[in-house]
């Protein structure tokens, strides 16, 4: 165990600021997907969902794409993992409420079929609650590994 935590240590001090933001871009690509699947699933029938999620392909698409820009200009991927708290959580459910005012918003401008809103709620609920929970767990494991592992060095 003391081997995994060295080398999770090792790990996480070769990864630049830089390239731990590129992970949480990552992170947060992944759960925008599941997101929008599980609202899609919530919405609908489990197995329906796959049958009407060609019916708004171009909602979809767009999905992923404005809601990393919306993410970096109000600012989610600037703060460092440390200093994740209740500013952070601001900061979050204004990015999360604000790309999906601007996709509906986007939706009814270019006269897409718009998704439907109760799956537009859901998945702001699903995709806040995914996003805050990740940073939490990585915070936490990051201190866990990471911070007991210099102590016990140290």
């Amino acid at each position: 165990m003391i081997e995994i935590k060295r080398y999770i240590n090792r790990f996480h001090l070769k990864l630049g600021r830089r390239t731990k933001r590129q992970v949480f871009r990552f992170v947060d690509v992944f759960s925008f997907v599941i997101s929008i699947y599980f609202a899609f699933s919530l919405r609908f029938d489990l197995f329906e969902a796959w049958n009407n999620l060609p019916d708004y392909r171009e909602q979809i698409l767009l999905i992923i794409p404005t809601k990393l820009v919306f993410f970096t200009l109000v600012g989610v991927y600037r703060p460092i993992l440390r200093y994740v708290g209740l500013e952070f959580l601001g900061t979050a459910f204004v990015a999360t409420v604000g790309s999906t005012g601007l996709l509906a918003l986007i939706g009814l401008m270019f006269a897409f079929q718009p998704l439907p809103r109760s799956i537009q709620i859901l998945d702001l609920i699903l995709t806040l609650v995914l996003m805050v929970s990740t940073r939490v767990m990585i915070r936490w494991l990051a201190y866990k590994v990471i911070v007991s592992d210099q102590n016990e060095v140290g």
